[in-house]
């Protein structure tokens, strides 16, 4: 019984080392939705809202344990809406963020309770740009023109992550990416970003 246990146990592993192997080399695809957050900075988040994200990826197997891509993140529009010196104000205006930026990812292929999953973390570093924005902003009953300056800048992101396999080559799972850009002008932009995961391997 335990020559047979201990077979089975170096059969899984040669089979998981194998399948792993089989996938360097080789890209992936992903599609991302999801939302995002302001944190950190308060000057920020008195001024603009969450906004939904969706971001869209591509990656290359480069071993076993790390992929490197590239990733087009687009925030639909954070709307400038708030308070300053006290007084709250609302207004018309969306401020969309995109950014574009390389990354690496590590990864490892698991079993857990007889399922396979793949947990990871990426690291990115790239650009970001907030588009400017115009339109009326209005406080106290009083309405006026205002605008939202646009500006582009570097940025970091982190977080982990995790995908399950649907078939050979769909996989499902979600994510957390911190972004912190490095902003020259003003607070910096720091985003909480969940989403989910949808990756397709080619």
């Amino acid at each position: 019984m335990k020559k047979t246990l201990a077979a089975a146990f170096v059969l899984a592993s040669v089979l998981t080392a194998a399948s792993a192997r089989a996938d360097v080399g080789q890209w992936s695809a992903e599609l991302r939705p999801g939302y995002s957050a302001l944190v950190g900075s308060s000057f920020t988040k008195d001024l603009l809202k969450d906004s939904f994200n969706v971001t869209a990826a591509a990656d290359y197997q480069l071993d076993e344990m790390a992929s490197a891509g590239l990733e087009l993140g687009y925030d639909v529009g954070h709307k400038f809406e708030g308070t300053i010196f006290g007084q709250s104000f609302t207004s018309d205006i969306n401020v969309p963020v995109y950014w574009l930026t390389p990354f690496v990812r590590f990864q490892t292929k698991m079993t857990t309770a007889g399922h396979a999953w793949t947990p990871y973390v990426t690291v990115g570093l790239g650009w970001y740009h907030s588009a400017k924005e115009s339109g009326t902003a209005t406080s106290g009953g009083a309405s006026g023109p205002a605008t939202v300056d646009g500006e582009d800048y570097w940025g970091l992101s982190v977080g982990p992550g995790f995908l399950v396999p649907i078939n050979d080559r769909l996989s499902a799972g979600a994510e957390l990416r911190f972004h912190d850009a490095f902003r020259n002008q003003r607070p910096p932009a720091e985003l909480l970003t969940p989403s989910v995961n949808l990756s397709y391997r080619f």
